[in-house]
């Protein structure tokens, strides 16, 4: 059975594969080509070698792990819907749906504006015709009904209307395309993680993009979809003329 150390060797030498310093970093007291050798006398031995090979395949298990989750939080901030986070509206007015498309108020301001009036109409002369409040389009508005297609107010656009929903409930799409707010001077501001970017990483790592390279700048100036059907010899041509379309200058 392995002792501690030599299974801290095993873990260390997995690291960077360099045998005398994992030797070394495993407590061990040799040192230099002494701890080389001994490193060596260890990794021949058949169960050392096992706990190797058996490292390894958690190391690749683990690693295959965080790639597939790395794809599946690009795929869901390149598809969740951005209207969880944030919605441009366009609803009722406030005559779409008054009697004779008249203003219409809620039951509050209904009574609100009633209140009111009597307070000013409270001292009339008795002798003069009784008045009536003014009703207008009635009581009922919600604004959130869809705009009425007959309105010759607003003639069936609505009125336009920004609603950021509460985060604390997005579903979890929506979470991982959320960025966080930003309040400035004119208001809210809803910040998000780039669509198209993780669209394209997602891309390249299901290998069907690849990069070209502009020689007069340094990295990648674009990228550009090669398809299994062009022959190999002409891919680069082919990738150099969909950049050149995209009006940028590579060097042949």
């Amino acid at each position: 059975m392995a002792t501690a150390k030599q299974l801290r060797f095993v873990a260390e030498y997995l690291i960077d594969r360099n045998g005398g310093a994992a030797y070394q970093r495993a407590g061990f007291k040799a040192t230099g080509n002494a701890a080389e050798s001994a490193a060596c006398r260890l990794l021949r031995e058949p169960e050392i070698q096992k706990l190797i090979e058996d490292g390894e395949g958690k190391l690749r298990e683990r690693v295959e792990r965080e790639q597939d989750d790395v794809a599946n939080m690009l795929w869901t901030i390149a598809t969740a819907d951005a209207n969880e986070l944030i919605q441009h509206r366009r609803l009722c007015c406030r005559y779409c749906y008054g009697k004779g498309f008249r203003y219409q108020r809620t039951a509050n301001e209904r009574e609100r504006d009633h209140a009111q009036w009597i307070v000013e109409h409270q001292d009339d002369d008795d002798e003069a015709p009784a008045a009536v409040f003014d009703e207008m389009g009635g009581v009922g508005y919600h604004k959130l009904k869809e705009p009425n297609r007959d309105c010759p107010e607003c003639f069936g656009e609505g009125v336009p209307d920004v609603y950021v929903p509460d985060t604390r409930h997005l579903s979890d799409a929506a979470r991982t395309l959320y960025a966080g707010v930003k309040v400035t001077k004119d208001g809210i501001e809803v910040k998000m993680h780039a669509r198209d970017a993780a669209l394209v990483k997602f891309g390249e790592h299901l290998g069907m993009f690849r990069q070209v390279h502009d020689h007069k700048h340094s990295g990648a100036v674009g990228v550009a979809e090669i398809g299994d059907s062009i022959a190999p010899d002409q891919k680069e041509r082919v990738a150099k003329e969909m950049l050149r379309a995209a009006g940028y200058v590579i060097d042949d």
